[in-house]
């Protein structure tokens, strides 16, 4: 009981989800996405679509190509973490090091 007074006098002041907002546009349903303020960007405005389903879909992949773009998204969609290595890529020398213990099975 004391967890769930807690969090919700937290959230009162810092909410991390998402907000969505829908409106009619000429060509149909537009869907803007307001960001937490911590995020790297803040509002996201989809295309028109012909549903509030597609619409949210659309303005969301758009949110994710932005964020991909800016760099806080990594290649697998994933928060990049600040503080973590880079990942370590394979170079021929490593890989020529495994080829002789594989073998090729058909």
């Amino acid at each position: 009981m004391c967890l769930k007074l807690l969090l919700i006098y937290l959230f009162r002041f810092f909410d991390p989800r998402p907000n969505f907002f829908y409106f009619d546009d000429l060509g149909g349903t537009v869907c803007q996405i307001t960001l937490p303020s911590n995020a790297p960007i803040h509002q996201i405005v989809g295309t028109p679509q012909l549903s509030m389903e597609a619409a949210k879909r659309d303005a969301c992949l758009k949110a994710i190509e932005e964020l991909h773009k800016l760099g806080a998204l990594n290649d697998c969609l994933l928060p990049r973490q600040k503080d973590a290595e880079p990942e370590k890529v394979l170079g021929s020398s490593d890989s020529d090091e495994y080829a002789g213990k594989t073998s090729a099975v058909l």
